[in-house]
């Protein structure tokens, strides 16, 4: 816990000291569907349109910040970045367990490097690192959690792998990994295979569609075009 605790520190100072960052295209688009979920309008963007095409996942990662954080393309990009730091957080601690202390560290800060040179969710708004980091966590999970004892862990690692897909859709490539590690975890028991990976389908089917059941059954809110907003949150 100390060893991510340093990472962390080490992180923060490197990302929120580092005060380079732009916003792209996309980015743009990004910060508008935070804004809408903000106000509660859903996945819209500024003409009243739905925003099918964009998963909720990282706008509502802005709308959630923004509840406690001045509204700007400035804390949305420590938003990004945060999420970027919980990786080599995260890499820090299942390392550590199944390591030594110093491969924990050293991996979790080249987890943490690579932000800062590819620019990716560090420079500027893109959603790979939110999506990369909820796979991650579910990962985590499967590899230092008491996997066959209970439902509880398996539950979570589906959540993570459903908010992953709502974040970058391109994330479902990666749940055959999880869905792997799983299976090695439960081990011989049938049962235990059966139920867990019920779980962790069922979990995870139940967070992509409940949002895709809202937007495509219960439909978006009835918005009048407000024109672009984008230079509100700059």
């Amino acid at each position: 816990m100390l060893l991510s605790l340093g990472v962390l520190a080490v992180g923060a100072t490197l990302y929120f000291l580092w005060d380079n960052w732009w916003v792209n295209w996309d980015g743009g688009f990004y910060l508008d569907l935070g804004q809408s979920l903000r106000r509660g309008e859903g996945l819209t963007l500024p003409d009243g349109s739905l925003a099918t095409f964009r998963g909720p996942g990282y706008p509502g990662l802005f709308a959630l910040g923004w509840t406690v954080l001045d509204v700007s393309a400035k804390t949305a990009i420590w938003l990004s970045r945060a999420v970027l730091l919980s990786t080599g957080v995260v890499v820090t601690y299942v390392v550590s367990r199944k390591g030594s202390l110093i491969a924990g560290a050293l991996a979790g800060l080249a987890a943490i490097v690579p932000a800062l040179v590819l620019e990716s969710g560090g420079w500027y708004f893109v959603p790979d690192g939110l999506a990369s980091a909820l796979i991650l966590g579910s990962i985590a999970v499967v590899l230092t959690e008491r996997i066959p004892s209970g439902v509880g862990s398996t539950l979570v690692v589906g959540v993570l792998c459903g908010a992953a897909v709502l974040s970058k859709e391109t994330a479902v490539l990666y749940i055959p990994v999880v869905l792997l590690l799983l299976w090695v975890r439960l081990g011989q028991d049938r049962k235990a295979v059966s139920r867990g990976l019920g779980v962790f389908l069922i979990s995870l089917s139940a967070t992509v569609g409940a949002w895709v059941w809202w937007l495509v059954v219960a439909g978006g809110p009835d918005v009048q075009p407000v024109g672009l907003s984008l230079e509100t949150v700059i």
